[in-house]
């Protein structure tokens, strides 16, 4: 079932990341690396605070159990400024609060409209 989840996971084209309750990475999905431009294995055990993303993007306090989703900016090793939607929700295993689930999706609508352009010819 582990397995089958991380596969799933690491198949899907939006990048998701574990932080624990250390409020370290120690998961992230390979959608990762073209969000931020570092190799995965690079993110595991840092801190969400390390990355270079906006200061608006600082993940939910691990305690808050909520869901949260908030618009950030990603600093780009090239210095650009990608604009993301960063959503993070609880993590629970056996009724604990262990670590929050987070989901980062670029805001970049230019080629997705010129994709709907495309199939509306």
């Amino acid at each position: 079932e582990l397995r089958f989840s991380r596969q799933t996971i690491d198949g899907v084209g939006q990048a998701m990341t574990l932080v624990n309750g250390d409020r370290r990475i120690s998961y992230a999905n390979p959608a990762f690396r073209s969000v931020l431009g570092s190799p995965v294995q690079d993110l595991v055990g840092q801190r969400p605070s390390d990355l270079p993303f906006s200061e608006d993007a600082v993940f939910s306090p691990l305690p808050t159990p909520a869901p949260c989703t908030r618009q950030a900016q990603v600093r780009r090793p090239d210095g650009s400024l990608l604009p993301v939607l960063v959503s993070d929700r609880p993590y629970w295993h056996r009724g604990r609060l262990v670590g929050r689930l987070a989901t980062i999706t670029p805001l970049d609508l230019e080629p997705r409209s010129r994709l709907n352009d495309l199939s509306l010819n």
